[in-house]
């Protein structure tokens, strides 16, 4: 078991614990070199980060900034630099977490500016919906607004019922979000519809052709033809007035 420092894709380098067994090996995420937890390292393993000239990392407030949009976030994380970074900030989130010990006030104003006009952009590419009359009355008159961008966005992403997922305790970009469970409920929601009418119309049709099974097998009763009155009296059908059995 051994730490080996790489970078991936020009960023980095992050520290991995590699554990071999036999052939396979096992490679395990650090963070950063320079920001890893001396707590998660066995003594030994400290040991090796400071020989190659790595800080270890100790306790740091940290502050987040949520973005409207993965790439731009992604993009404010590449304009920072991992320096500025927290240990636990993960690029496949929109929420950047950075070190506030590190931040200088103009890199904070950046993060800031870039995170609302991120939030801003992904709420008004949707634009705003107008309100139905009633919509109006079951939403507080001070999230008009609110609702409206909310209702843009839920309906853009498919969103049949929106009000059912209108949450105003959410920022607009947040529904974006929440659209996607959405999208999942009302997909769930369409084929439980659709199951029961299949087997609604199974019914009615295996009602019509019971029907016209009884017509057939009443006529040939009707007929003379004793073996299909004995088939009617199965079926729970009267026999024609004509017939004695």
């Amino acid at each position: 078991m051994t730490i080996i420092t790489k970078q991936i894709n020009g960023h980095g380098p992050y520290a991995y614990r590699v554990t071999w067994t036999g052939d396979d090996h096992h490679w395990e995420y650090l963070g950063p070199a320079g920001k890893v937890d001396p707590a998660d390292l066995t003594d030994r393993e400290t040991a090796q980060l400071r020989a190659e000239g790595f800080a270890l990392a100790r306790f740091r407030e940290t502050s987040e900034e949520e973005f409207g949009d993965l790439e731009t976030a992604n993009a404010v994380r590449d304009e920072l630099g991992d320096d500025l970074l927290a240990p636990t900030d993960d690029r496949r989130d929109t929420v950047v977490e950075v070190l506030d010990d590190e931040l200088d006030a103009d890199e904070r104003a950046y993060l800031e500016g870039a995170a609302a006009e991120s939030q801003v952009r992904e709420t008004y590419q949707h634009g705003q919906a107008e309100l139905t009359r009633a919509e109006r009355r079951d939403v507080d008159p001070d999230n008009i607004m609110h609702a409206r961008s909310a209702k843009a966005i839920l309906q853009g992403e498919g969103v049949d019922d929106w009000r059912a997922y209108y949450d105003p305790e959410l920022t607009p970009s947040e529904h974006v979000d929440v659209a996607e469970q959405a999208r999942r409920d009302e997909a769930g929601a369409r084929a439980d519809r659709d199951a029961a009418r299949d087997t609604r119309q199974a019914a009615s049709q295996f009602a019509a052709a019971q029907g016209a099974r009884a017509n057939h097998v009443r006529e040939a009763c009707r007929d003379g033809e004793m073996e299909a009155c004995r088939e009617l009296q199965e079926m729970g059908e009267p026999l024609p007035d004509s017939v004695e059995v």
